[in-house]
């Protein structure tokens, strides 16, 4: 064997360096290419999930704008956001993708999106699939996916339980889905249209709220500085230390160290003269009357006076007791309306009128030593002391009365708070004849032969005891 030279050392030495440097290189050159084609999948996913969110928010314009009248089933790819007649393939109603919008994204994604319409709220569930390349499935680029379509900020996250829009992925399988929904629980951000409720109190930070129509407070609304309202403010209780309403302040509570009503106070509900209340209050009867808390006790501003009524009945029917008065607190005079002359005025005996205790009257005259109840019966009544609280309506005793005309025909004018059975209905001249019809009246306007011309209208009378 022959032994190495110099040369042949050397040479050896430079082919074992050569073949080293070759491997170094190629598994550099592997690294770098394993990196770029990393990086390739991770700008295509980002890509993906920037298309995506533009398609989100091509659902959320459509969902806005079409409310329930959005397209319900099952939608494959975008055309149906395109505008159809200006984009090629295009099937839907309105531009909410722009033409060029590709169909489909990298890595093998798809658009599949199920849009359904649940009483006023409209849901778009989107599938995308899983993304792959080269045959194969990469579950954590799902990941990059849905951070780009759901944005580095928190507009999709609300602060209810629920969401607007939001995408997810599955961890095992990388199967990205997306959801958009108008429900107005789900919105974080208040819509002009008045459909979102907040879930939280408001803090304006001493800050106005200028431009308010009409302002409705369930609770209390308490005003530090100065109240001026200038349209509608309804509360249970309102404070301020001044007030100043020009339009309409409601509350059943409002307390003002001064409180200034440029228009028109009313006070509701009405109270009853006796009833309980918070001494220093002002209330009203259901007739507007005034009442100002006595003592703990509704009392009637003014109350006492006196009333007087005149009118006219028929035979039989009931006199009127004055609106907020008994009749135990009345004086009934009646007298004769019509005087009628007799044929024999030797037998005439004169004009006879008289109520009894039942208030009901009858006048007529005295002829042949017999009374003929007819005409018209005249009375008075004068009222004193403090009227009494009609807030329920007609109490047993109280009266109803008044004249009308009618034709012929069914008569069931029975007063609010009485009962056909409470009331009665009388002719008040000899062309009108009244019978009962059941719970109402029929009322028959005729003449006799000797005036064959029968009025239209016939003067009646009503009146009402209630029981």
């Amino acid at each position: 064997m022959r032994p190495l030279t110099l040369a042949r050392r050397q040479g050896g030495y430079l082919q074992i360096t050569a073949a080293v440097a070759l491997i170094v290189f190629g598994t550099l050159m592997a690294i770098q290419t394993r990196e770029m084609v990393n990086k390739s999948r991770s700008d295509s996913a980002e890509m993906a999930g920037v298309l995506a969110a533009q398609f989100k928010h091509a659902l959320r314009a459509m969902i806005a704008e079409r409310g329930t009248g959005a397209p319900t089933g099952t939608f494959t790819g975008v055309s149906w956001l395109k505008r159809s007649g200006s984009c090629a393939g295009a099937t839907g109603s309105a531009a909410y993708l722009p033409c060029e919008f590709p169909q489909h994204l990298p890595l093998g994604l798809s658009y599949r999106t199920v849009v359904s319409v649940s009483s006023s709220t409209v849901t778009a569930s989107v599938q995308l699939g899983a993304p792959s390349a080269s045959g194969e499935v990469w579950p954590h680029l799902a990941g990059i996916i849905v951070t780009a379509i759901n944005g580095a900020s928190n507009d999709y996250v609300t602060p209810a339980t629920q969401t607007y829009h939001v995408a997810s992925h599955h961890l095992t399988s990388g199967a990205i889905a997306m959801t958009v929904s108008n429900a107005p629980e789900n919105l974080e951000f208040l819509k002009k249209d008045g459909t979102v409720r907040p879930t939280g109190n408001f803090n304006w930070n001493n800050f106005s709220i200028t431009n308010v129509r009409n302002l409705q407070a369930n609770g209390t609304l308490s005003v530090s500085g100065t109240g001026s309202f200038g349209s509608t403010v309804t509360a249970p209780t309102v404070n301020a230390t001044n007030m100043t309403a020009t339009g309409t302040l409601s509350g059943q509570t409002i307390t003002g160290t001064n409180v200034n009503v440029n228009g028109n106070l009313r006070i509701v509900p009405a109270r009853s003269v006796g009833g309980a209340c918070s001494t220093g209050s002002i209330g009203r009867t259901s007739t507007g009357n005034i009442l100002s808390c006595v003592s703990g006790t509704w009392r009637e501003v003014g109350g006492g006076g006196s009333t007087v009524i005149t009118g006219f009945l028929a035979n039989g029917a009931t006199v009127p007791i004055p609106q907020g008065f008994t009749a135990s607190q009345c004086t009934i005079s009646v007298a004769n309306a019509t005087n009628y002359h007799g044929q024999r005025p030797n037998y005439f005996a004169g004009a006879r009128a008289s109520v009894d205790g039942n208030r009901r009257v009858m006048c007529g005259i005295y002829d042949d030593f017999t009374f003929h109840a007819r005409g018209l019966c005249a009375y008075t009544v004068a009222c004193n002391e403090t009227p009494v609280s009609t807030t329920t309506g007609p109490i047993a005793g109280d009266t109803y009365a008044n004249t009308f005309m009618h034709p012929t025909g069914t008569f069931s004018g029975v007063p609010s708070g009485y009962t056909s059975g409470e009331c009665s209905v009388a002719a008040t001249s000899y062309q009108g004849s009244v019978s009962r019809n059941g719970s109402n009246w029929y009322l028959s306007c005729s003449a006799p032969p000797q005036y064959p011309q029968a009025p239209s209208l016939c003067p009646y009378s009503l009146s009402c005891v209630k029981v």
